[in-house]
């Protein structure tokens, strides 16, 4: 298995983790939320997005995440919880997005592939991306990331 595939179900596990926790949980009202991510003004296909509210209770459960990928074009729709609905609850949100090189079965897997994008996008406190996803209007958030 690659490192990609493998970094690929790392990030969905821990979003999935995170989303919901134990089972029975009513969702939260969602509201659809897409964009489209771009590196240098280049779309970035296969990068993952997670939003972390803002004023987050790390000691409340489940911690509450909506998460997205995007297309071959660098577009999204996020996503809540295992069964993937679809949206975003509303409020402020931190943004970290993971974008990494395509690997091959051959690939050493002791070696992390490479980002597409600067490393500091992985980590909502460095990333300096953040959403606001309101409840009533179009939620079209873009993120055109820089070196």
């Amino acid at each position: 298995m690659s490192q990609r595939v493998r970094l690929s179900i790392a990030f969905a596990a821990l979003w999935a983790l995170s989303s919901f926790g134990c089972g029975g949980v009513k969702p939260p009202d969602l509201y659809a939320v897409s964009g489209k991510v771009t590196y240098q003004g280049q779309p970035v296909p296969g990068a993952k997005l997670v939003f972390i509210p803002e004023k987050e209770d790390l000691k409340s459960q489940p911690l509450t995440r909506a998460g997205g990928e995007t297309d071959e074009q660098g577009n999204f729709e996020m996503t809540w919880g295992d069964d993937q609905l679809v949206g975003s609850p509303a409020g402020s949100f931190k943004v970290a997005v993971y974008a990494y090189e395509e690997v091959g079965e051959d690939h050493d897997d002791e070696i992390k592939p490479a980002s597409l994008i600067p490393e500091r996008y992985n980590s909502p406190a460095t990333s300096g991306l953040t959403a606001t996803v309101k409840q009533n209007g179009e939620n079209v958030i873009n993120f055109d990331l820089a070196p």
